[in-house]
């Protein structure tokens, strides 16, 4: 996938912003084009939510020459963006159609339009592979959640950290990686409807008063309250399939 347009600029104390917009067809030298972003996170009273969505602002500079007609689109998922500060990646996701706004003056004009991370995308999406065929089997807690979070699109590590045991499990281990379930418990009771994927991320996390929040290209699962009590926080690290990449990292290195 080959970047189209990027913005690239530095701020009032001197960080530098980069926001690459890539598309599938384009061919030829990414376009530098002038505008600017903001970090967005969706709000919520409740600070249990399972389920935090991260997105993006964003303004670009157009004019009768460059209208960036070509980036609109009707379906989700066919932009996909980055944003960088400083070199280190702080926001993967895409470019969202129903956000997109213009607001024209002469000759020159401003095009506004959101990106998300794809968390939002999942209650319309129904807990089946990337193929469409449903998911059958046992499997366990973390394969779940990496099979519903790879139908956002985006192929991101998993790090997770939720310091609850059942009786007998050694404290070295993963809860999320050591209980299973039969998937078959996410058809509904008509015995033909699957669950959203946002309905069987909520039945793994909310028992365990756990989280999803995406951060610097990461899928990040924890219990908030272990944030703020303790300081040895240490995330198992999974890729996006769920296979355990046997590391331990603390949040300030993940």
């Amino acid at each position: 996938m080959a970047v189209k347009y990027y913005i690239r600029y530095f701020d009032i104390i001197g960080v530098e912003h980069r926001l690459d917009i890539f598309d599938d067809t384009y061919e030829d030298e990414a376009i530098q084009v002038d505008g600017k972003v903001t970090l967005t996170y969706s709000d919520t009273d409740d600070s249990l939510e399972a389920i935090r969505g991260q997105g993006l602002r964003v303004e670009l500079e157009a004019n009768t020459d460059l209208t960036f007609d070509s980036l609109w689109s009707e379906d989700e998922k066919t932009y996909k963006v980055e944003y960088y500060r400083n070199f280190e990646l702080i926001f993967n996701g895409w470019l969202n159609p129903d956000g997109w706004f213009e607001n024209w003056v002469n000759t020159s004009g401003i095009i506004t339009f959101d990106c998300v991370d794809g968390l939002g995308y999942l209650s319309d999406l129904s807990f089946v592979n990337e193929s469409g065929v449903p998911i059958t089997g046992r499997k366990k807690y973390i394969e779940i959640l990496a099979i519903a979070l790879q139908r956002t699109g985006l192929k991101l590590p998993i790090y997770t950290d939720i310091q609850i045991r059942y009786t007998g499990l050694s404290e070295s281990l993963n809860i999320l990686d050591n209980v299973y379930a039969n998937t078959e418990r996410y058809i509904k009771d008509d015995g033909e409807t699957i669950m959203s994927c946002e309905e069987v991320i909520r039945d793994i996390l909310e028992p365990f008063g756990a989280v999803l929040t995406s951060l610097s290209g990461k899928w990040y699962i924890y219990k908030p309250n272990q944030l703020y009590s303790s300081s040895d926080i240490l995330f198992n690290v999974y890729d996006y399939r769920g296979i355990n990449q046997f590391q331990l990292l603390p949040l300030d290195t993940a």
